[in-house]
Order: C-alpha cells, then structure tokens, then sequence
C-alpha cells in the first residue's frame, strides 16, 4: 500500500475471533508502569469491547466482517462514501407501527415493531487499503438467541 500508492495505515478491522488471537500474541509482553502500577490488572480494554492498537493504529472488532481476515485501513485517502436511500425508519403500513408477537394460540402480550434502513458503503480508492486472509488460530463464533 504504502510503497505502490503512498498509503498509510490509520485503521485495523476484523473479526471478535481475530483480536481475540492478538489478545493472545500481546498477553507475554505485557508491562505495567507509572498510574497501571497502582492498579495491575490480567486484562484488557477489549473486555468492555474497546479498541485496542497496534502501535498507535485503533484495532476495531466488528461481529459482521469475515472470519480469518484484517483489513487495514487508510481512511484519509481511500474516498469512503456512504449512499443513503432511507436514512432508518418503522414500517407503518396501516398506520401501527406495532404488530402482536405471534398470532391464534402462540399469541403473547408481546409488540414488535420493525426498523429499516437503506444504506450502502463505497470505497473510491480500494488501492490504498488490504486484507489480510488465513489468519489462523480459534474462531469461535457466537450467534446470538433470538
């Protein structure tokens, strides 16, 4: 990236599963100093689901991206757009936005409603970006109930 277009890394994204393994390479070398001294502690900000880094580079954990990949970012110059159609909005095509949950005998005192949203991301200049693929070690991916 950097030696073909003059791209500069700002960003790293990539899968919980994926940062979870760099939680792993960086637990040897960790080191307490100054404040960190007064209160040493096993983990990390990614317990609460904050970003980590890689130098001074955010890493990002996000539960949609590929398994086994990290895409690094050079958001200044890769032209990132966003095309909105419907910025979000309920579904209201009888005047309620509420529906009951389940219907005849599997009807609860439970309301739904429905939010949407139309929207599509476009990268103008994908030569200053990378992915990373076959990052190895544990996926576990973890699918929410419904």
């Amino acid at each position: 990236m950097n030696q073909k277009l003059g791209g500069e890394i700002d960003y790293l994204c990539m899968h919980h599963s994926v940062r979870r393994e760099y939680i792993k390479l960086l637990n040897a070398d960790r080191r307490y100093n100054g404040a960190s001294l007064l209160s040493p502690d096993g983990g990390t900000k990614a317990m609460k689901q904050g970003d980590l880094t890689l130098g001074e580079v955010p890493v990002k954990a996000i539960r949609s991206i590929g398994l086994a990949q990290v895409y690094f970012l050079d958001t200044k110059r890769s032209g990132f757009k966003k095309y909105v159609a419907e910025e979000g909005k309920f579904e209201d095509r009888d005047g309620s936005i509420w529906r009951r949950d389940g219907s005849g005998n599997s009807a609860r005192h439970a309301f739904e409603a429905w939010w949407y949203a139309w929207k599509q991301y476009f990268c103008t200049n994908p030569g200053y970006n990378a992915r990373w693929d076959g990052v190895t070690g544990q996926t576990l991916v973890v699918v929410r109930a419904e």
